[in-house]
């Protein structure tokens, strides 16, 4: 069962970030191991899905 929750921005922050996300809020999805949630740039709309990666880094 996935697990849902809302990030809230802290525009005092973010406010001159030039990559920051300008919502208020984002929701955040875990569910089969993954995190995943939507992103807006130009325009265009995608889901970002993170996984974990099971590497040994030296």
């Amino acid at each position: 069962m996935p697990y849902t929750w809302d990030s809230v921005n802290d525009t005092e922050k973010t406010r001159s970030a030039i990559l920051a996300s300008s919502d208020e809020t984002k929701t955040f999805t875990y569910t089969d191991n993954t995190i995943s949630y939507s992103v807006t740039a130009l325009g265009i709309t995608k889901k970002v899905v993170l996984e974990r990666a099971d590497i040994d880094v030296p």
